[in-house]
């Protein structure tokens, strides 16, 4: 990579403008003049062109336009309409319209007519043109220190000839150093490397080139290019592990990897025959797009954002293009039409992922692991087996005498709280007398407890609680298993005003619980700090002292007090409302989504020994009640649990948690390996559709895998996917890529590219 930097500077110093004297170049010349007065009108955009006539065309602009005229007539400038338009002065003719503000220079019109008479021949725009090793042109005559000797010097010694400048004076040494260090690795020298009197410039070169801190600095460019981020972006902006994909760049810079391996590599190292797991890394390129995991948004839409990302950052960082606007349109400025994005979108359109990601590091995702980790794993996981041999027998035994341990069961088990109770909505398969159903049908299907309601936020249950006193000492459990993200399970607070009363919340997994006199006033607000797992049931208790402090307020999930997060503790007066209770409803807006069994209200203030027996009692009820045959797994081992920490013997107890304790040990340390996000084909791949306007739901015309007519040609034999897409980025056919890649280079080097 670092050899490839010197020979192409080599042909962009080329690159200066030709002397008077020798023939006009439509790269050099003319686009300039045409792009900046003719081509708003007469150019490559088909909705702002003109009377059919485009300029940048040559097939076309040297055909009759609509009017019949010719406005290009080669070896013929009298003849072109271009020069007659562009020279007059008649308001009617005149080119560019007056009102547009442009007319040409006499300089300008002589050129484009120079450019005619020698035959008007056309170029590619010039990043498109093939690279050519320049001639290094002849220094002789000129002071050593300005010859040089480097051919760059040269390039550079001729132009500052031409221009009447000189090269000022040589650098000392401290100075050069100085300078060489702070371009290699962003890093001033140190006074040891100050120190190295003996050492050259060539050596001290070298020294920095094999520095752990070149790859460091040259990786930040890239890793901006790449928005490279540690964290998710959107709500919340949660940590996601990119680090190793950061780690693999500094790492082939450091390398000096080949240009080409490093582009094909990081978009498509996956599609590599048998790739290896730094390739795989090494595709997290294209997995650094921001990722979105609020509530309400549509998955399809944001999938295809995180595709239209790819395209867009792909083409910048190794083209230099932008490729974003032609995903509504043909691209206004750059040669891309609105079909070919799409081309190009299909590349990157069959990743297995959804737009609404579930997890902080959303898939694909690979485990990275050390050699020492895979032996520690090994180590676990052996260690979890034996302990699970040695606990089988006595897996058989308890199942007998669990059998026989169930009839009497019920009668020993805790009973739910009694004392003050004020509410005790089953919700098995109806609703209690006085609690009345509002919305569509409400439906009941298998809970804790027999049968539970069922949720979908267009039906709740409401009823009065006239022995009820919010101020007053209470506790509410109940066993809950949402299915939205957002959603309320209970309230009695008023919808308007200061909506005053209290509320329990169900937020992305934690639970939040609201005491109100007057809304963000005087309020207690808290929120549980860890998520509660989601797809399970889960039994909850609030428990609030009356004492109008947060500190009053405890929250038990699954018998155990977890910690809250206080975001308001203010309370300064009553938050009994006058509203009835509200099973499955905030206000109209906020329903709740999921299953609901067994409420309970009591009015007093229950201990967490009282909350742990009532959510074990009332599980293993459950359980018990069901016929064996229809009990999960889960269940299964829930009783099996409950029977050993209780009535097993002490030898079958230490088995038991030996057997636990090993397997949780080796699933934390699964959990504590680093992951990174990779690239990955789907077996199948998307049909990629045009978009119109850009829109993820409005499907157009359906496109193939390709590239813009304007770039060079497909490699032979190149797969239509990622890897055939990276071997044409990084062919001698495609010099874009090069330029690109020299001219960030220089960026670093000389701060301006």
């Amino acid at each position: 990579m670092k050899l490839i930097v010197s020979a192409l500077l080599l042909m962009l110093l080329a690159s200066e403008r030709a002397p008077a004297d020798e023939s006009i170049l439509f790269n050099r010349d003319v686009r300039p003049i045409l792009s900046e007065h003719c081509w708003q009108c007469h150019g490559f955009d088909a909705h702002s062109r003109k009377s059919g006539l485009r300029l940048d065309v040559r097939e076309i602009a040297i055909a009759p336009a609509e009017s019949g005229a010719v406005a290009i007539v080669p070896l013929d400038p009298d003849g072109s309409e271009l020069i007659k338009r562009v020279a007059s002065v008649h308001p009617d003719s005149q080119m560019p319209p007056a009102s547009f503000n442009k007319p040409l220079s006499t300089e300008q019109i002589e050129m484009l007519r120079q450019w005619i008479a020698e035959g008007a021949i056309y170029q590619r725009h010039w990043s498109f043109e093939p690279i050519t090793r320049p001639v290094v042109p002849e220094a002789d005559g000129l002071p050593a220190t300005e010859a040089g000797t480097n051919p760059i010097d040269a390039f550079v010694a001729t132009t500052h000839r031409n221009r009447g400048l000189t090269f000022a004076p040589e650098a000392s040494r401290d100075v050069l150093l100085r300078r060489v260090s702070l371009d290699l690795t962003g890093l001033p020298p140190t006074p040891e490397d100050l120190d190295r009197t003996g050492e050259s410039y060539e050596q001290a070169v070298d020294r920095l080139l094999a520095s752990e801190h070149f790859g460091e600095h040259l990786a930040v460019d890239w890793l901006d290019t790449a928005r490279y981020a540690d964290t998710n972006g959107y709500f919340g902006d949660k940590p996601r592990q990119m680090w190793l994909w950061r780690n693999w760049v500094i790492d082939a810079f450091n390398r000096n990897m080949p240009f080409d391996q490093f582009t094909i590599e990081q978009l498509a190292g996956d599609l590599l025959p048998n790739p290896t797991t730094t390739q795989r890394i090494a595709t997290g390129f294209n997995r650094n797009h921001i990722a979105n995991n609020e509530t309400g948004l549509i998955d399809e839409e944001y999938r295809t954002e995180y595709v239209i990302d790819r395209v867009d950052t792909t083409l910048t960082t190794w083209m230099g293009l932008t490729a974003a606007c032609a995903q509504c349109h043909d691209h206004k400025y750059d040669p891309i039409t609105q079909v070919e994005f799409y081309q190009l979108f299909a590349f990157f359109n069959n990743v297995p992922e959804t737009g609404l990601i579930v997890a902080d590091n959303p898939p694909p995702l690979i485990t990275v692991t050390t050699l020492e980790q895979d032996q520690q794993l090994a180590a676990l996981t052996a260690a979890t087996a034996e302990a699970a041999n040695a606990f089988a027998p006595m897996r058989a035994a308890l199942d007998t005498q669990i059998a026989a341990w169930e009839p009497d069961a019920l009668f020993s088990l805790p009973n739910p709280p009694e004392e003050h109770l004020v509410l005790h909505e089953a919700l098995d398969g109806q609703l209690a007398e006085d609690t009345q159903p509002v919305g569509t049908k409400l439906k009941f299907q298998a809970g804790i407890r027999n049968q539970a309601a069922s949720f979908d936020a267009t039906q709740h249950a409401e009823r009065s609680l006239p022995g009820f006193h919010a101020d007053a000492p209470w506790s509410i459990g109940l066993w809950i298993l949402p299915t939205g993200s957002l959603s309320c399970p209970l309230s009695k607070i008023a919808a308007e005003g200061n909506r005053q009363g209290f509320e329990i919340l169900w937020q992305k997994g934690r639970i939040g619980i609201n005491l109100v006199e007057r809304w963000g006033v005087s309020a207690i607000e808290v929120a549980t700090r860890e998520p509660m797992t989601s797809g399970q049931w889960h039994h909850l208790v609030v428990s609030y002292d009356g004492a109008r402090t947060a500190a009053g307020l405890r929250v038990m999930i699954d018998g155990e007090p977890v910690n809250l997060d206080v975001h308001r503790d203010s309370l300064l007066g009553s938050c009994d409302s006058q509203e009835v209770l509200h099973i499955g409803r905030r206000d109209s807006g906020l329903g709740y989504y999921g299953l609901m069994d067994e409420l309970r209200i009591v009015q007093r203030c229950l201990t967490d020994a009282e909350v742990a027996q009532w959510f074990h009692g009332e599980q293993i009820r459950g359980i018990i009640e069901k016929k064996a045959d229809t009990r999960s797994s889960r269940d299964t081992e829930t009783l099996l649990n409950y029977y050993i920490d209780r009535h097993a013997e002490p030898t079958v107890q230490h088995a038991r948690a030996l057997a636990k304790t090993t397997q949780r040990a080796a699933q934390l340390f699964r959990d504590l390996l680093p992951t990174t996000l990779v690239m990955e084909e789907l077996p199948q791949p998307r049909v990629t559709h045009v978009l119109q306007r850009g829109q993820y739901d409005q499907p157009g015309q359906a496109v193939e895998p390709g590239i813009p007519a304007m770039f060079s040609n497909w490699p032979d034999a190149a797969p239509r996917n990622r890897l055939g897409f990276a071997r044409w980025l990084v062919s001698h056919d495609n010099p874009l890529t090069a330029r690109v890649a020299v001219n960030r280079f220089w960026k670093q080097c000389f701060g301006e590219g």
